[in-house]
């Protein structure tokens, strides 16, 4: 059988308008994880930046690429990168507010070496484009926040499984030093734009309009 296995390369980033741009480096099945998360938080940052629509799929969920930053790469339009926090304590969620595209996740420090890096951010924005590079869709979470027909698998939460394996996870990027270098933190650590931090009622009226069902 011919080898399949695809080697790691480069991947072009950018916004819907294309004013925020950028790529990432080493990018294949092997050193991202190609998720969906269901969460109420994530479908909350999509109706905050206006377009849930272009964001969630049927089922609520938010198609993301889990990296390490370093393997982030923003090169045109950074005053474009933007910040916001659902709540204090909440993480990070970078978008373009250039025109509202959703660019990463990432934790509230950069001691955490992780960056959750939506697909709609990612080129080829075709399905079957994308998943020749990030490989198909491996885990999706928090199937209880969705709705709709949810897919056979999901996860109600996060399985005990699947946190263990996120944990060594980022161990293992921390261990290789794989924060830096990051677009997303100055070198004195803070965040290279100030987020903004909705309130409960700003937040409270980001909530899902109707319960969703539980995953099947």
């Amino acid at each position: 059988m011919p080898n399949t296995t695809q080697k790691p390369g480069k991947i072009e980033m950018a916004c819907n308008c294309g004013k925020l741009r950028g790529h990432g480096l080493n990018i294949s099945s092997k050193t991202g994880r190609h998720v969906v998360c269901m969460c109420d938080d994530c479908q909350a940052f999509a109706r905050f930046l206006g377009q849930p629509q272009d964001i969630l799929d049927c089922n609520g969920g938010s198609e993301i690429f889990q990296i390490s930053p370093s393997q982030i790469r923003l090169v045109e339009g950074l005053d474009h990168l933007a910040c916001m926090r659902l709540s204090p304590k909440g993480p990070l969620r970078w978008y373009a507010s250039c025109c509202n595209t959703p660019v990463a996740n990432t934790a509230p420090s950069p001691a955490l070496p992780f960056a959750g890096v939506f697909c709609v951010f990612i080129k080829p924005r075709a399905a079957s484009g994308r998943d020749a590079v990030l490989g198909p869709v491996k885990m999706r979470f928090f199937g209880s926040h969705g709705y709709g027909n949810i897919p056979p698998g999901t996860q109600k939460k996060f399985s005990a499984a699947t946190i263990i394996r996120t944990i060594f996870w980022l161990i293992g990027h921390k261990i290789r030093g794989n924060g830096k270098p990051t677009p997303f933190f100055t070198d004195h650590k803070s965040p290279v734009s100030e987020p903004i931090v909705l309130t409960k009622q700003e937040r409270a009226q980001l909530a899902i309009p109707t319960a969703a069902p539980s995953a099947g």
